[in-house]
């Protein structure tokens, strides 16, 4: 969608900086150049990307307990997707309008099969009964002999000549093809009637040339009015813009140092570019490496990560563990950042879920693998700076650590406390969380003793609609669970009461 919307508006200004400073010009060759060339600057400009680059921290750490979520997660339902409809009614447009345009295409094949190909050099000539306005399509003029006197035949010929010796059909079927693909936009339409309206300026133009007649050319453009109109997709002698075109026959040649015009086109599409086309990437300035308990592979996906980002993990997990990891579903608002993703990650009896949708973009998201316990799990990385975590250097637990400052420095989305010197914490098993690897030191991440993190150990279970304990819940096989779903504060205590206020996991067991 994003790149229709692009080269729309560079269909709009195209046609608006030809009508403004090129109508009324007689250089019709390079106006015919200039409508191609646009042509190419509609299809590729879009595509194109202009890197800004920031310095960002490479964040990958881990401040939340695992054990919240290990299968599947649903944080938000979908919001009604007006994306997707649109993109139902565009594929619909082209399907209509591509139609349109090969019944043209089997009418003209029809009409020509009809009758004798004459050859002549290199042309092909089909005479018809039929009232019709003599045409050209490539290498094929088709014409009504009857219509015309030996002269104005003659006429009719040199201009249809000029057509296919310059190969105007090529653009009419370019522009065509522009229409089907952006029908959504007024723009393209008048952008394809100016294309052809040029290329019968040209075609007039040089057939003047070959006639010492001027009047009679003119007389024989006035006769083909009472003839019916062929298929858009040829180049007829006659079309509705025929005064247009007697007008032209008489206007004076314009100078060829006013073709200084092209250049204002410059800056705008620059202008353009710069302001449509820039990508922001963010240049890590130090790396992070996570471990999280046991966790051998860990994985961290926010609001910014791309899909390259996505794609390289995807790899990774497959070739180092033989794991499949696919996600889908990715929506961005207008930022680029993700706000809704599905993930899935599946290996030899494992299987893990997280499916997240919303306006917002979505919290950090942090993926483990253990490969000793053969487990995956999916958790959040809640985004609350109130939060801190400790990070400090040291080689072993158990050790008292003394800090002179607290530093809080930015890593990611998260404020993170660094502790130096003169201030003891206790570093133990218990109120670690894992192992930040820094410039090859570790830097162990501690629990602030006063975080109110969230903790399922007194959390209520749900199993298939009932209450069940926690030590059932561990005699669960993985491969019987369907998904489960995590409810924390008041949305726990609004559906279970009291019950639920230290968290509710809710499991739901695959049928049979």
């Amino acid at each position: 969608m994003d790149y229709l919307l692009k080269a729309s508006g560079l269909v709009i200004i195209l046609f608006l900086f030809y009508y403004i400073f090129l109508k009324n010009e007689t250089f019709f060759k390079s106006i015919r150049s200039y409508f191609l060339i646009g042509l190419v600057i509609v299809v590729s400009i879009p595509l194109i990307e202009i890197p800004i680059y920031i310095e960002n921290v490479a964040t990958q750490l881990s401040a939340i307990n695992l054990d919240e979520i290990n299968s599947n997660q649903l944080n938000e339902v979908n919001s009604f997707d007006w994306i997707q409809i649109l993109s139902f009614i565009y594929i619909i447009g082209v399907v209509i309008f591509s139609i349109k345009f090969l019944i043209q295409f089997i009418s003209l094949g029809y009409l020509i099969s009809k009758y004798k190909l004459t050859k002549q050099g290199e042309f092909y000539y089909v005479e018809t009964s039929k009232n019709i306005s003599p045409f050209s399509f490539f290498n094929i003029i088709v014409y009504n002999k009857s219509q015309f006197t030996a002269e104005e035949l003659e006429q009719i010929l040199n201009h249809e000549k000029i057509h296919v010796l310059q190969w105007h059909s090529l653009d009419t079927i370019l522009a065509h093809l522009l229409v089907i693909t952006l029908w959504f936009n007024p723009f393209v339409w008048l952008y394809k009637k100016a294309v052809q309206q040029n290329l019968e300026f040209l075609a007039d133009a040089d057939a003047l040339k070959l006639t010492k007649n001027q009047k009679l050319y003119q007389f024989t453009l006035l006769k083909t009015c009472n003839t019916n109109y062929c298929t858009e997709i040829t180049n007829n002698f006659y079309n509705s813009l025929i005064k247009k075109r007697i007008v032209m026959l008489h206007k004076k040649q314009s100078k060829n140092i006013s073709q200084w015009k092209y250049a204002l086109l410059v800056p705008l599409l620059a202008t353009f570019a710069f302001t449509f086309n820039t990508k922001v990437i963010a240049q890590e300035k130090e790396a992070w490496e996570i471990k999280v308990g046991n966790a051998e592979y860990v994985i961290l996906i926010d609001k910014n990560s791309t899909n390259e980002f996505l794609s390289n993990e995807k790899v990774n997990l497959k070739k180092e563990f033989n794991l499949d990891f696919t996600y889908k579903g990715i929506k961005r608002n207008s930022k680029n950042e993700i706000i809704a993703i599905k993930i899935d990650v599946k290996g030899k009896d494992l299987k893990a879920s997280y499916n997240t949708s919303g306006k917002k973009p979505i919290n950090p998201i942090i993926i483990s693998y253990n490969p000793s316990e053969n487990s995956i799990k999916i958790g959040n990385l809640n985004d609350d700076t109130d939060q801190y975590s400790y990070i400090t250097e040291q080689n072993e637990l158990n050790n008292n650590v003394t800090a002179k400052d607290i530093e809080i420095i930015e890593v990611g989305n998260h404020k993170v406390k660094v502790l130096h010197e003169n201030n003891e914490i206790n570093m133990n098993e218990n109120n670690t969380i894992g192992i930040v690897k820094k410039d090859g030191k570790n830097l162990y991440l501690i629990k602030n003793k006063d975080e109110k993190t969230t903790k399922f150990d007194d959390a209520l279970y749900i199993l298939d609609g009932k209450e069940i304990s926690k030590e059932n819940i561990d005699k669960l096989q993985p491969n019987s669970i369907e998904k489960i779903e995590v409810l924390k504060g008041d949305n726990a205590t609004e559906k279970y009461g009291e019950k639920g206020k230290n968290g509710v996991i809710i499991i739901t067991t695959k049928k049979e």
